[in-house]
């Protein structure tokens, strides 16, 4: 068989038998793995690639109530196994991620920069507002000019003066 070669099958996965081995918190993952071990044993490869639509399946109704059986399309390319579930596209390649990005031009990186530079002076604005020791506490939310606490020596103490 050369490397160009594909090898497609359908087949009808029985699951039940396997997930009732297990705990019922454990289903939906041995199923995974049945289907794994199936297609590892029927189409003679070691590594096996699960579709999207097959997994979203298994997995459809949790972790404690997979499906009893699953009709799914295996397919060997390379010594890989690809296995989806029967109607969907088998995709045997990733998606390239995307590698274009665009190129800034000198105005656009330079507005960029202004643009951090005025993030950092506004952090650095609100960091050196002078709070009051009740508020660094967390005790008071906002403090007003007019509400301060006065000192002993002013003769005024929270909002209502006593002398």
């Amino acid at each position: 068989m050369t490397k160009e070669e594909k090898l497609e099958r359908k087949y009808v996965i029985p699951l039940r038998k396997e997930w009732r081995k297990v705990p019922m918190y454990k289903r939906s993952r041995k199923a995974i793995n049945a289907i794994r071990e199936f297609v590892m044993k029927h189409m003679k490869v070691r590594d096996v690639r699960i579709g999207k639509y097959l997994n979203l399946f298994v997995w459809e109704h949790g972790t404690k109530n997979p499906p009893h059986k699953v009709e799914v399309n295996c397919v060997r390319e390379n010594a890989i196994g690809y296995v989806e579930l029967l109607g969907y596209e088998i995709i045997t390649e990733k998606p390239k991620k995307k590698e274009d990005k665009k190129k800034l031009t000198k105005e656009e990186k330079e507005d960029k920069k202004e643009q951090e530079i005025k993030r950092e002076e506004t952090k650095e604005a609100i960091e050196n507002i002078p709070v009051s020791k009740a508020a660094k506490a967390g005790k008071v939310k906002f403090e007003r000019k007019e509400n301060a606490v006065k000192t002993k020596e002013e003769g005024v103490i929270g909002r209502t003066s006593k002398k």
